[in-house]
């Protein structure tokens, strides 16, 4: 969430930038209409996707493993000592964060449809006066300023009785009608609710509504209009709209607005200019959110994931099968990323320790992850465990890995972790940092439900995925 609001954060930035300082002068204001839409809704867009670049690595390869069946499943000496805990992430200041968010996005909303509402009822409350083909003239005793909405305007009745002020004011606010401005503001403002923390979201509102006057204010002195009078008529309507829902007759950029029709034209070679530079800085702010940089020249982070016990050796009731389907859930969740994974098994099949280590020690992998679900005869025991060898050459980074795996399914079962050291031959034998992973009890009845819900796979793979990008950083 941190990364989003970051990456968010700064696409709209390049993109307010852009338009303020490059596009904004080109006068090209259809254009602009849609770059300012456009672009605010890729800032929000474009950071919740991702998309690879650079190299597409194959599946690393996987060396056979010889079928060597034992008449008796091994047993090990388990020699478990618990060196910490690992609580769940839940500090008081991102709860009242959360909370705050929510009753403010909550406000924002409550107001924006109670102005939809007012708006309605100001229409209806109006008199029809005339149709056309593309909008209804409404008027009104008690309407102070022009507006309109979607196909609606409304004219002061006051402003009604000077021909050439009632003209100009329904061929400025037919522009916003036949265009349909009404559909921006109220998309622009509907994103505010959700995002009113985001300053530029703020400032690209009132580039889109300052816009919108500027085609308006280009349509009537297209129509013969002497921009002079056009001029003394807008002074004669310094009106606001209450709502901020409506294509209004607005001063609040009045300053903006005589300048855009005083201003001498720029040439169409440099007006192709900015629109180039204006697109060429606007693609790379998206492509800077929403691509992943890690895949450029690096080579994959090879992982070996080992779907604990298999065939004749089932563990805990539906271990076996659990493990198999979270391993293959984070395989094919893998593809196209940085992250390659070989499995020790992709089948309901027993492989003995022994050859599980030859196996792992003839790997080039980076680090090795055993999926297991644990089992108790206290049902009260529940919350997932990450162990590691002290006798592993690799023990510091093990033992950090195993910290960084357990802490994000802490978060996904919001349940306390233990860190453990164990003497399991699969974690001292083997030639790489190693992790065994115990997703929860079986014995539990909370965790069994969790674990038993292939539903759940999902999300417990993405967090395996997580740490692993996680682990990756560390290593490298």
């Amino acid at each position: 969430m941190a990364d989003y609001l970051v990456y968010s954060t700064l696409c709209t930035v390049v993109t307010y930038l852009t338009y303020k300082y490059i596009l904004k002068e080109t006068r090209l204001f259809t254009f602009n209409r849609f770059f300012l839409l456009a672009g605010t809704l890729v800032c929000l867009i474009a950071p919740l996707l991702e998309f690879s670049w650079g190299n597409i690595y194959n599946s690393a390869p996987k060396i056979e493993i010889s079928q060597l069946i034992s008449s008796e499943i091994e047993i090990e000496n388990l020699d478990q000592n618990t060196i910490s805990y690992i609580n769940p992430e839940t500090p008081l200041i991102i709860y009242l964060i959360s909370i705050s968010y929510i009753i403010i996005s909550n406000i924002f909303i409550f107001r924006y449809f109670r102005n939809i509402n007012s708006i309605i009822k100001s229409i209806n409350s109006s008199t029809r006066i005339k149709k056309k083909d593309y909008y209804y003239l409404h008027t009104s005793n008690y309407q102070k300023y022009s507006y309109s909405f979607f196909r609606t305007i409304i004219i002061p009745f006051k402003y009604l009785k000077n021909k050439k002020l009632s003209d100009i004011l329904i061929k400025h606010e037919s522009t916003h009608a036949r265009q349909l401005h009404t559909l921006d503001i109220l998309l622009i403002e509907f994103i505010k609710c959700f995002f009113w923390f985001n300053p530029i979201i703020w400032f690209l509102k009132n580039e889109i509504s300052e816009n919108h006057e500027f085609i308006a204010d280009k349509n009537v002195i297209n129509q013969n209009i002497n921009p002079t009078d056009y001029i003394s008529q807008i002074l004669r309507s310094m009106y606001n709209s209450g709502t901020g829902l409506t294509s209004g007759f607005s001063l609040v950029t009045t300053k903006n607005r005589l300048n855009m029709l005083t201003a001498n034209n720029y040439s169409k070679r440099k007006k192709w200019i900015r629109l180039a530079l204006g697109l060429i800085v606007t693609l790379f702010a998206f492509s800077f959110t929403s691509f992943n940089p890690d895949d450029i020249n690096n080579d994959p982070f090879i992982v070996i994931i080992d779907a604990g016990h298999g065939g004749k050796d089932p563990g805990s009731p539906s271990e076996k099968d659990i493990n198999l389907m979270i391993s293959k859930e984070i395989l094919n969740q893998s593809q196209n990323t940085n992250i390659k994974i070989i499995l020790t098994r992709d089948s309901d099949e027993y492989i003995s320790l022994s050859d599980r280590v030859t196996f792992i020690n003839n790997q080039k992998a980076d680090m090795f992850l055993s999926i297991h679900c644990n089992n108790s005869l206290d049902p009260e025991k529940n919350g997932p465990e990450g162990y590691f060898s002290d006798k592993n050459e690799y023990h510091n980074l093990s033992k950090k890995a195993t910290e960084i795996v357990v802490s994000e399914q802490v978060n996904e079962f919001n349940k306390k972790g233990k860190i453990k050291t164990a003497g399991f031959k699969i974690l001292k034998e083997i030639n790489k940092p190693g992790v065994l992973l115990e997703l929860g009890y079986m014995s539990n009845k909370e965790d069994s439900e969790f674990l038993l819900n292939s539903g759940n796979h999902k999300n417990i793979a993405d967090n395996i995925l997580k740490s692993l990008n996680k682990i990756e950083k560390q290593m490298r």
